[in-house]
């Protein structure tokens, strides 16, 4: 889990990165990256292909879940890329 901060790019262009205790994960923007572009600053838990570049360490995006506190509970709301491609179907 960790907190999606917006960073500028080398190219002018806006990125995010998810940051836990221990590191900063550059998002890789692609459609699903780039659904995260509504969540800056929100915790989130995301699943992906973590790979470690010379300069940073990059997530490909598989898919993310939300972490809202309520009460000193949790609500989680789950992003599926897999349920958000059918919406469209019906």
């Amino acid at each position: 889990m960790g907190f999606i901060e917006e960073i500028e790019l080398e190219d002018d262009e806006t990125g995010l990165q998810i940051v836990d205790e221990e590191h900063a994960y550059r998002v890789e923007m692609d459609r699903q990256g780039r659904k995260l572009l509504d969540y800056v600053e929100e915790e989130v838990e995301a699943t992906g292909f973590v790979t470690k570049g010379s300069d940073a360490r990059e997530i490909k995006i598989t898919r993310f879940r939300l972490v809202e506190g309520y009460d000193d509970e949790e609500e989680e709301v789950d992003f599926d890329e897999d349920f958000l491609d059918h919406r469209d179907d019906d």
